[in-house]
């Protein structure tokens, strides 16, 4: 899937699995490790030309989800959960196209039939954007109807 996609897919899931109050501040925290989460696994795109480094395999694999949040939860304590939820999309959605995910590192991947750039993956980002919309005015919407 295409970064945008990742980044609002992460960010509505997220929104959605909030049930507590958070002050703005931890709203916005939240969000950045969030995105961050949603965008890190592709970093093995980009630093593809270093030795042992493979795009869809380096990063892209349950042990580095777990490994990577074990370091954020170190770091941050609470913020290793919109990490690894940003992590942890953008690894489904990817096992959702052709390319697909090598979960566990064992040379299975698992694929889907969709294309990155494709339909699908617009119609993902739509549906997440609107998700998005309708959390953050939703309820401004509604008191001003009644």
């Amino acid at each position: 899937m295409k970064k945008e996609t990742h980044v609002a897919f992460a960010l509505a899931v997220i929104s959605h699995t909030l049930s507590r109050s958070l002050t703005p501040e931890e709203v916005m925290g939240w969000a950045l490790l969030t995105l961050s989460g949603a965008l890190f696994p592709d970093l093995d795109y980009w630093l593809r030309e270093y030795p042992l480094i493979v795009h869809r395999k380096t990063l892209h694999n349950l042990w580095a989800l777990l490994l990577s949040s074990a370091l954020v939860y170190k770091l941050l304590g609470d913020g290793w959960f919109p990490w690894a939820v940003g992590y942890a999309t953008h690894l489904a959605l990817d096992a959702m196209t052709k390319a697909g995910v090598d979960f566990l590192l064992i040379g299975s991947r698992v694929r889907g039939p969709f294309r990155t750039g494709g339909l699908i993956d617009r119609a993902i980002l739509v549906m997440s954007i609107l998700i998005l919309v309708y959390k953050a005015f939703g309820g401004v919407i509604a008191s001003s109807l009644t």
